[in-house]
């Protein structure tokens, strides 16, 4: 991994909010209990035919069996585990061991939260439950594929074949893919707060889906009060670095914050903010570069976001795989006043499918010329006998002329 990664990743990391110490095996007598209820063991019976005699055997041990750990976070780890009632390989999500009372919090508003999301472009919960150990654990689909980080790191590194699959049109359609995922969550008054490549899920049919929603949040309009895990205190201060825990009022991942987040305006985010982080992460996708990538600590990121002006489009024109239209469109996504920016997922995605479809807005003279060629190819598709016709009789006028321009030449 090279330097410019190196960062990416360390400023890559989600930030978690502060907490009291508070493990749920130690909840005897504290403000937030836990029944020790463990339901983890294997339910349905192993059934079979003996000389015609149906066998009947209760199962016995854990009903999740752990393949292998697939990541972990700051607040839990996920693994690989096979489901031994129904036999399929599932996800299973657990908190760490010795985590905090606003960990568990936000942990079982993650499993509420993405429970009332039914969408295919978020992964659905199927279980929850306390495993052997008392640890919270809930269990989701398991996808396989890739993050898109591994592919702006192939994009990153130059690499042939991954540049020639995700060329520009299959880039847009990702992003409009998951733009309709987010767009089903701010529907339902629900944000993010930390859209990243990490948090982007490609599976092997071409899936997009929208992961790890721990941090996500009910709208300001529709929240009573904060949830307790956002308890306010003061920003951490000095030159920390982002691969150490931070405790602060900043919620999400430095590199894609928007302004507001970065300002640590947990109560006045919207969904402009979440539209903010995705423009970021666009941006990455279509250059394979980062605009903060070379501010390696915390304070000077945060300070550098509440600074950042947005690039214009004549300056982000054929940097990667941007095209004039999709200038146009992250120029104005990544303005700093939320007002300024696209007002919803389900805009900024339908922007896209008409760029896509060759009916990019008429912005400067580069838009105006696409459009016209556009127009015409469409025209051509169309009515292909008409184009013909018109380009006959143009080039029977353009002979006439030159013909008429010889001999008053010859005539003289």
């Amino acid at each position: 991994m090279n330097v410019s990664l190196r960062r990416t990743a360390r400023l890559a990391e989600t930030i978690p909010a502060p907490s009291p110490e508070l493990h749920p095996s130690a909840h005897r007598g504290s403000a937030l209990p836990v029944q020790r209820n463990v339901s983890t063991s294997s339910v349905l019976p192993h059934l079979s035919l003996d000389e015609g005699r149906l066998r009947f055997e209760p199962a016995t041990g854990p009903r999740y069996a752990e393949v292998k750990p697939l990541g972990a976070g700051g607040m839990g780890e996920v693994a690989l585990v096979e489901d031994r009632d129904i036999g399929r390989k599932v996800a299973r999500k657990r908190l760490h061991r010795g985590s905090s009372a606003a960990d568990v919090v936000r942990f079982v508003d993650e499993i509420r939260t993405v429970g009332r999301l039914d969408h295919p472009g978020i992964v659905p919960i199927h279980d929850v439950g306390l495993d052997e150990h008392g640890e919270f654990f809930f269990i989701m689909k398991y996808v396989e594929g890739e993050t898109l980080e591994s592919v702006i790191e192939r994009i990153r590194e130059g690499d042939a074949a991954t540049l020639a699959h995700w060329d520009g049109t299959r880039r847009v359609q990702l992003l409009i893919s998951l733009l309709r995922a987010l767009d089903y969550a701010h529907q339902r008054g629900m944000i993010h707060r930390d859209i990243k490549p990490a948090n982007v899920m490609i599976g092997r049919f071409g899936e997009v889906l929208l992961l790890d929603w721990g941090l996500a949040r009910p709208l300001a309009k529709s929240a009573g009060r904060a949830p307790p895990s956002e308890a306010p205190s003061s920003r951490s201060g000095g030159a920390e670095r982002a691969t150490h825990t931070h405790a602060g009022t900043i919620l999400g991942t430095p590199l894609y914050m928007s302004p507001e987040q970065a300002a640590g305006e947990k109560e006045h985010l919207d969904t402009t903010s979440d539209l903010y982080s995705t423009c970021v992460l666009f941006l990455e996708f279509l250059t394979g570069e980062h605009p903060h990538e070379h501010v390696t600590e915390i304070n000077p990121m945060l300070e550098r976001i509440l600074g950042f002006e947005a690039p214009s489009a004549a300056s982000l024109v054929g940097r990667g795989a941007i095209t004039p239209e999709l200038a146009h469109f992250l120029s104005r996504g990544l303005q700093r006043r939320p007002h300024a920016r696209w007002s919803s997922a389900d805009e900024m995605a339908d922007e896209l499918h008409a760029i896509l479809d060759g009916r990019c807005r008429i912005q400067c003279p580069l838009t105006l010329t696409k459009r016209v060629l556009c127009g015409l190819e469409a025209v051509l598709d169309r009515r292909p006998q008409l184009v013909l016709a018109s380009l006959a009789v143009g080039t029977l006028g353009l002979v006439a002329l030159v013909g008429l321009a010889l001999r008053a030449l010859f005539a003289g």
